[in-house]
């Protein structure tokens, strides 16, 4: 049931922040801590209540830009300083807005203090902080590609590195690894924030015998082109990323990190109350509900943003999920800094009619229970950027570029109006814009009432004002085939059906059938037509949203 004694999170809309590419106050093509400092009364206009804030650890920027740090305590300097980070919690808490850090701890830097005193010989005091082995110990597979262990001279051994070689996995095992990164999270909880998205957290501990991860049957269909003539060749399978092919059963999931998780918890206890612990974890998996039940505030719920479009499929993901998003344990998403944006992923190769799905989706993140997390520009309709595979960075990009799975296209500069860069910089930033318009754009969808901006506005404070989708009761209808999806929201007395049409053609349903009492109902929101009942029949037209409400005392 849901929780009418709910925690603040589920009072709130989160938005995620990826700092490189929010707004450059300097000039020198980076996103910075300033410029998101300078955006903090545009965040507050929209309505977030929340925001998460990608890395700004100092690291080697070209290395995943953020991730793999190179010291877990300070601020690239490039991103910013210790006194403006203090600024910007200051300036989030003045304007309402709580503020999450990443906590991106399962590896660090081959350049950092840590690694290089770690490889500098066998007998060094931090010698087993990282996992070294003679001889390649297991058949684990590096997520850009390869061999996941890598040689390194000054030992004459080899190093774990899942991601890439520059980031070389912390031993969690080892005791005094742990204290030494706890102890850093800790000196981040006393700065005054209100919680953490902790990266990889089912990757902190490895399997203690470094056993092979299983082999995993893949389907070409699911990763390659359906009409590629490869399928049913003996040689599809080459073709899919070597980490998609192994059961990841002993690089990650350890039974210890649940300790790891409650330590985690107890620190922040310590400090405050009811800090916000966001995992990277699935909560339809063994270990988001594992990790929920000892420390962990709430998971990824990561199958929506997998889910294939249409009614159907979200339909079966909320089924699936009901548990979870009535105990309020789900962070909801349908873009993340680590895959394509929603709008170009579920893209039928018109912007237009782009626009309408993302509308859609939009209208879903925040109505169900649990978090609801934005990602940059995703309120103006930012699509991803368009880069060719010479044009990619990333290697993880590079790695998965012939199955379409790319990251980087979605972590484009924001477009704030239609000056030189989109407002993001005075210089070229660090990477392409999205082949836009000035259309996309915050100066010129705030003067607009049909914006995409606007419509995130109405449903963010709607969002905001209601009880129902902040602790209602959720429950989800299994009527409306691949085209209707409604699921329904109770509290107290009141319930708000939300009806989402995933078709691109108008559809007339009877009221009754998805237990809307006409005499009693009345419509709250609808995209594209007029707030009533006619004659006791809902008409959505193509990809439109019809939110009705019922009790509550209202009269209509």
């Amino acid at each position: 049931m849901g929780s009418k004694d709910g925690r603040w999170w589920n009072e709130r809309v989160f938005y995620q922040i990826y700092p490189l590419s929010f707004r450059d106050s300097n000039g020198d093509g980076l996103g910075d801590i300033p410029g998101i400092i300078e955006k903090i009364p545009y965040l507050r206009d929209i309505g977030v209540g929340g925001v998460w804030i990608c890395p700004f650890y100092d690291c080697r920027l070209e290395y995943d830009y953020g991730y793999g740090p190179s010291d877990l305590r300070s601020v690239h300097p490039l991103l910013g300083t210790m006194e403006q980070y203090f600024d910007l919690v200051d300036s989030a808490h003045r304007a309402g807005i709580k503020v999450l850090l990443e906590w991106a701890a399962t590896n660090t830097s081959i350049y950092g203090a840590w690694f290089k005193e770690s490889r500098s010989s066998r007998s060094n005091p931090k010698a087993d902080w990282y996992h070294w082995f003679n001889e390649i110990p297991n058949n684990w597979v590096s997520y850009s590609g390869g061999n996941a262990w890598h040689y390194c001279p000054e030992r004459n051994q080899y190093y774990l590195g899942l991601f890439f070689k520059e980031h070389a996995e912390l031993n969690w095992r080892n005791p005094d690894v742990r204290r030494a990164v706890l102890d850093a999270f800790e000196s981040w909880v006393i700065t005054g924030i209100d919680g953490f998205r902790i990266d990889t957290i089912d990757m902190y501990v490895k399997d203690a015998f470094f056993r092979d991860n299983p082999p995993k049957v893949v389907d070409s269909h699911e990763f390659l082109d359906p009409s590629d003539p490869i399928h049913g060749s003996k040689y599809a399978r080459w073709l899919i990323p070597e980490h998609l092919q192994f059961e990841h059963l002993h690089d990650r999931g350890q039974p210890e990190t649940l300790e790891i998780m409650q330590e985690m918890r107890a620190i922040c206890n310590r400090h405050g109350d009811d800090l916000l612990l966001i995992g990277e974890v699935d909560i339809q998996t063994t270990a988001g509900k594992q990790l929920c039940e000892n420390g962990m505030s709430v998971a990824f719920n990561f199958s929506l943003a997998s889910s294939q479009w249409g009614a159907r499929p979200f339909r079966q993901v909320l089924e699936r999920e009901i548990r979870e998003l009535n105990n309020c344990l789900c962070c909801n998403t349908f873009s993340n800094h680590d895959m394509r944006r929603a709008i170009s992923r579920f893209s039928v190769g018109d912007y237009l009619e782009d626009l309408k799905r993302a509308k859609v989706l939009a209208a879903l993140t925040l109505t169900l229970p649990g978090v609801p997390m934005l990602y940059y520009g995703e309120e103006i309709g930012m699509p991803d950027v368009m880069l060719s595979y010479h044009e990619l960075r990333d290697p993880i990009s590079r790695n998965n570029w012939h199955i379409g799975a790319l990251r980087e296209t979605g972590r484009g500069p924001m477009q704030w109006d239609g000056g030189v860069n989109a407002g993001f910089s005075d210089c070229k930033p660090w990477m392409k814009m999205s082949a836009t318009t000035e259309d996309v754009s915050v100066a010129k969808q705030s003067t607009d009432p049909e914006s995409m901006l606007s419509y995130y506005k109405r449903l963010i404070a709607l969002r905001n004002s209601s009880r129902v989708l902040q602790y209602g009761d959720f429950m989800v209808d299994s009527g409306g085939g691949n085209d209707i999806l409604v699921h329904r929201r109770s509290y107290d007395d009141e319930t708000l059906a939300v009806l989402l049409n995933f078709s691109n053609r108008m559809i007339e349903v009877e009221a009754l059938a998805y237990k809307i009492i006409p005499e009693t109902a009345g419509v709250i929101l609808h995209l594209y037509g007029e707030k009533k009942l006619v004659d006791g029949k809902i008409v959505l037209g193509p990809y439109d949203v019809v939110i009705t409400r019922q009790g509550g005392g209202a009269k209509w």
